[in-house]
């Protein structure tokens, strides 16, 4: 007997009208489930139709916790990190407070980079500050050791994501 499975997910993407700024990516495929947000570095090239590699990746583990919906934002608007407006950023800011609200769990996944540069550094500490009043549950992406965050992309986790929760 042959079984046919279905599903839709809904895509959405919130960005500038100019498509400089690329603020938020959400899948849903379940409103009655929980919703997860995600926080990376910047945008990738995923569109509507398009998924990156890391938007892929962090879809495939995060269908594993029996999500419904999960939010992709980012520390940054563009990749162009040196030439975003201060609008761009509230902009980017706001759409993360209001969407973290919504969340049952916030995933810090923006990796490495912060203990090197000091300026990814100083936006990791207003993104912290950011969400010191948010209800939801935060978590850091990292290995067994627990030692650091990782990207999505880090081999060394791809595939075998640990969720420690996060205390700042």
């Amino acid at each position: 007997m042959i079984v046919t499975e279905n599903i839709n997910i809904q895509t959405e993407i919130f960005k500038s009208k100019n498509n400089k700024y690329r603020y938020l990516l959400s899948k849903t495929w379940n409103d009655k489930k929980d919703k997860y947000m995600v926080i990376t570095l910047y945008p990738s090239n995923s569109s509507i139709l398009n998924e990156d590699m890391t938007t892929r990746i962090i879809f495939n583990e995060l269908a594993k916790y029996e999500v419904g919906s999960i939010i992709y934002t980012n520390l940054y608007p563009s990749n162009d990190i040196k030439n975003i407006s201060k609008e761009a950023f509230n902009e980017n800011d706001n759409i993360l407070v209001e969407q973290a609200k919504l969340c049952s769990k916030i995933i810090f996944a923006w990796g490495t980079l912060s203990e090197t540069n000091r300026t990814v550094r100083s936006r990791t500490l207003e993104i912290i500050k950011l969400f010191e009043n948010i209800k939801s549950d935060i978590y850091y992406l990292t290995d067994k050791k627990k030692e650091k965050m990782y990207h999505p992309l880090n081999p060394k986790i791809r595939n075998n994501w640990v969720l420690e929760k996060y205390t700042n």
